[in-house]
């Protein structure tokens, strides 16, 4: 998401301690902590505090807030990680293919 204005305010020229944009930097950095944050910022400013945080002069004029994809319910828990898919936990059928790779076949 790319920011370029905040309440009307343009981000060039704004950018700097104490400038809204500053402030608004700070709140998503502080913010990043939660599952629906962003992963990166980036401006033309960095906060060391703030890893999420990366400056870039092509960021002159805007805010950009990065946001890592959502993965699939069946990933975030663990489930399926954790037993590995159909395929790969069914003893039959990794038998089936060790004995074909055996004979050639597929």
């Amino acid at each position: 998401m790319k920011i370029s204005a905040i309440n009307g305010v343009p981000i060039a020229h704004h950018q700097g301690a104490g400038t809204l944009t500053d402030l608004a930097i700070a709140d998503a950095a502080h913010a990043a902590r939660g599952s629906s944050s962003p992963n990166e910022i980036i401006s033309l400013m960095r906060y060391p505090e703030a890893p999420s945080t990366r400056a870039e002069a092509s960021h002159w004029n805007q805010i950009e807030l990065v946001f890592a994809p959502e993965r699939p319910a069946h990933e975030r828990d663990g489930r399926l990680a954790a037993r590995g898919t159909p395929r790969q936990r069914s003893p039959r059928l990794a038998g089936a293919r060790a004995e074909a790779s055996r004979s050639g076949g597929s």
